[in-house]
């Protein structure tokens, strides 16, 4: 959902005299306060998408992080502790395949992420 309110915040409405927010009418695109907004969305967007990689990577468990010091300047090490979390449970037949785990965990995090961003962006009101 913050993705989604960060995208509507960057959508424009080009129909009209001038472009203009999506959400607040009177609001020209990327013109004083809205160029402001959009700058600090980005900054803050992509300083929350970091902090989602490094967690997708442990499940969420904070308690990970602080059992291993550096991990969030190591981003090759992201992987590693993926796997060793998927292979924690075993679930006889159904286990998953710990090094896939990764990369599914992070293609269905983009693809939370990218969805309903690329709706919100290719759609007009």
């Amino acid at each position: 959902p913050l993705f989604n309110q960060l995208a509507n915040i960057l959508d424009c409405d080009h129909s009209g005299a001038y472009p203009h927010v999506t959400l607040a009418p009177g609001m020209k695109c990327f013109e004083g306060a809205h160029l402001l907004m959009s700058v600090v969305t980005w900054i803050l967007g992509l300083s929350y998408l970091y902090v989602l990689l490094v967690l997708a990577a442990v499940e969420g468990n904070i308690r990970d992080l602080d059992d291993d010091d550096g991990i969030w300047c190591a981003p090759r090490r992201w992987f590693t502790m993926r796997q060793r979390r998927a292979a924690l449970l075993n679930l006889g037949p159904l286990q998953p395949v710990p090094e896939n785990q990764t990369y599914t965990a992070y293609v269905e995090l983009f693809a939370k992420i990218l969805i309903p961003t690329v709706a919100i962006e290719t759609t007009s009101r």
